[in-house]
């Protein structure tokens, strides 16, 4: 199925209905329809009005431009984005291959999304980079700046826990910094996006810590950018009631391709894991092999993608029990920002 057909058809958009319409945290505390019976009228229940339904709402795909680093031309990124079928980029506002100078944000952003509105394209959310509280340089220059262009979402860095310490007190803290961010974006109309990132130190990969920071916030000004790659690492399919906790909260989302893979690391084994071979002895020696293999000394499981392809990928690491993480990203992401 092409890609497009995925996530614009009935299967995708049935799911993120369903998951992103079910207000799991405020359901709870809204008011019974029809309020209290007048005096002395009988008690007789009232039938709650019927709640309209909501426009369907289209994805906006964006190209995350960290993707065509190697492309330097506004002009050029905007014809490969449209070539990808692409209706939006998300420009990289960060130092290094960004496309767009911190320091020089206030001029050549709106630039940057003059050039893509000439080809037809949106500019609705930017990654910025590595800031985790609105003191940090170039911080609220950026967010002015998107305020001024239309470019109403942004996400930047992650926070870490200092596992040291006990977890509670550090997230009350980042309340505080959360709140920072809340004036700010009430200020220039903007939303920031905290990114689900995997990882035992990564504030948000659990989500629940993030959901408890967030949520006596407006998620009109602040929110997740859910990764769907990173999500992936919870098994169980638990990311499925992870995002519907959530749901309110989901600003954006992250599409990442993904597959394991098994890399023994040995004898020149691995590739995409094709399943118990019943030629072989099947389920049994399958279940044996996996239980002597997974109860190693030497091996942990990890997950990486891959520098060829962005997948996600199963690995191995046979240092001393240690595991690794490769720095590439994926190639393809698209995201959904819209206002909640």
């Amino acid at each position: 199925m092409h890609r497009r057909d995925f996530l614009y058809g009935g299967v995708m958009a049935t799911l993120i209905g369903r998951v992103l319409g079910d207000v799991t945290l405020d359901g709870a505390q809204q008011p019974p329809a029809g309020g209290p019976p007048p005096q002395g009228a009988p008690a007789t229940p009232v039938a709650p009005a019927a709640a309209p339904t909501p426009p369907a709402r289209r994805l906006q795909m964006d190209c995350y431009t960290r993707v065509l680093q190697w492309l330097r031309d506004p002009d050029e990124i905007a014809e490969a984005a449209i070539e990808m079928t692409f209706t939006g980029v998300e420009p990289t506002i960060t130092g290094g291959a960004g496309h767009i100078d911190p320091a020089k944000v206030t001029t050549e952003l709106p630039a940057f999304v003059k050039v893509m509105q000439k080809h037809g394209l949106k500019v609705t959310q930017v990654r910025g980079g590595n800031q985790t509280s609105v003191e940090q340089p170039n911080l609220e220059p950026m967010v002015a700046a998107m305020g001024q262009c239309g470019a109403r979402y942004y996400w930047c860095g992650t926070d870490s826990y200092d596992v040291t310490k006990p977890i509670q007190p550090q997230l009350d803290a980042i309340k505080k910094k959360v709140d920072a961010f809340v004036k700010l974006n009430e200020k220039h109309n903007t939303t920031l996006m905290y990114h689900t990132r995997a990882g035992a130190t990564s504030v948000g990969s659990v989500v629940w810590d993030l959901l408890y920071v967030l949520k006596d916030f407006d998620p009109k000004y602040v929110g997740l950018h859910w990764d769907t790659g990173h999500m992936a690492l919870h098994g169980g399919n638990m990311w499925e009631l992870l995002m519907r906790t959530a749901g309110p909260y989901v600003v954006a989302m992250s599409w990442k391709d993904r597959t394991w893979q098994q890399s023994l690391g040995f004898l020149g084994e691995g590739g995409p894991f094709p399943g118990p071979d019943p030629a072989a002895g099947g389920r049994r020696r399958w279940c044996r092999w996996a239980r002597e293999w997974w109860t190693s000394s030497v091996t942990r499981p990890c997950c990486a993608t891959s520098a060829s392809t962005g997948r996600w990928s199963s690995k191995r690491s046979i240092r001393s029990g240690a595991s690794s993480v490769a720095p590439t990203r994926s190639r393809c992401r698209a995201n959904r920002s819209s206002a909640r």
